[in-house]
């Protein structure tokens, strides 16, 4: 679940104090949504964010009905008035109604990058998966199975054995100087997903899909999460399998997401500056 912060949050691109429309969020049945980080003050990857979140409009019939420069400004202003420097900002449409508010936000620390992460799996699946749909049942059930198990993230395993993605997350595997993943169909393709998508090709680093189930996943040498708040995030242990967070593609790849990254800031510092 999203813990909102903040002082000020935008409701049709209007700021508002946050006491004055807490109760309306808190009542609400959101339909799409999108969470994208702010860094240094800079939304990063907000073209493909929008693009995501038309997509989910579309979906519902709601296409129409907000447009991205006056969501742009809105986003720009809620960056001012909270002068969010380095968090997460979630975007909500609610039947005609736009918010947009800043969101309590964790990132993984040095040693989870250094030392990697333990995941386990799970046997369930969602719904219209390609789809940024919010649903807070769902969401909770994996939550509090994840606590309960005292791993940092769980692997959805579906109904034919394969292992698709995290429950807020996208997982890529490693063997050789290949990548695998579950293809677009059966996930949600996250915006770092993409991302690192481009940068395998740019690399010649070769993409499989549909090839990491459940009674062979041990034979991979390594694997990782990625996500808004992730990055390239390394996984050292699906369940009892050890996994190698040193592997030469995965270093690669964290180096080049890393420059990525760094550049799409400075390509959009100025922007969001002004």
């Amino acid at each position: 679940m999203h813990i909102r912060t903040g002082l000020y949050y935008n409701l049709n691109y209007q700021n508002i104090e946050a006491a004055l429309v807490s109760e309306q969020l808190d009542n609400a049945k959101t339909t799409i949504y999108e969470v994208l980080r702010v860094h240094q003050g800079v939304p990063m990857f907000w073209d493909a964010h929008w693009i995501r979140f038309q997509y989910g409009l579309n979906a519902i019939g709601l296409k129409s009905k907000f447009d991205k420069k006056k969501l742009e400004k809105a986003l720009f202003d809620l960056i001012q008035i909270n002068q969010l420097i380095n968090c997460n900002v979630r975007i909500d449409a609610v039947e005609n109604n736009l918010f947009v508010y800043p969101i309590v936000s964790y990132y993984p620390d040095n040693e989870a990058y250094t030392a990697g992460v333990k995941v386990n799996l799970t046997h369930t699946e969602r719904i219209n998966p390609t789809i940024k749909f919010y649903r807070s049942e769902w969401r909770e059930k994996r939550q509090a199975e994840i606590e309960k198990a005292g791993v940092y993230e769980t692997l959805l395993v579906n109904t034919a054995g394969l292992i698709t993605e995290g429950s807020h997350s996208n997982v890529f595997f490693i063997q050789e100087q290949s990548l695998f993943s579950a293809d677009e169909s059966s996930i949600l393709s996250g915006i770092t997903r993409s991302e690192i998508l481009k940068l395998a090709s740019e690399n010649k680093i070769h993409v499989i899909y549909n090839q990491v189930f459940e009674h062979n996943y041990k034979k991979y040498k390594a694997a990782f999460l990625c996500g808004t708040s992730y990055n390239i995030l390394p996984i050292r242990e699906i369940n009892d399998a050890r996994l190698d967070v040193n592997h030469p593609v995965l270093k690669k790849l964290q180096r080049e997401f890393n420059l990525h990254f760094k550049n799409e800031y400075l390509r959009n510092k100025n922007k969001w500056s002004k």
